[in-house]
C-alpha cells in the first residue's frame, strides 16, 4: 500500500510542477513576464 501511495504522491507532484511550468509559459506568451535567462533556465529545470 505504501508503494501505491508513493506513486500517487509522485504523480501529484509531477502534475503540480507541470501546471507551474504551463502558467509561466502562458504569462511569458502574453508578454506579462519579460523574457530573461532565469525564466528559461527555470522552465528547463521543471520540464524534465
Amino acid at each position: 500500500m505504501d508503494v501505491v501511495d508513493h506513486a500517487h504522491y509522485k504523480e501529484e507532484q509531477r502534475a503540480y510542477y507541470q501546471g507551474f511550468v504551463d502558467s509561466v509559459q502562458v504569462l511569458d506568451g502574453l508578454g506579462i513576464v519579460k523574457k530573461r535567462m532565469r525564466i528559461k533556465e527555470l522552465l528547463k529545470k521543471f520540464s524534465r
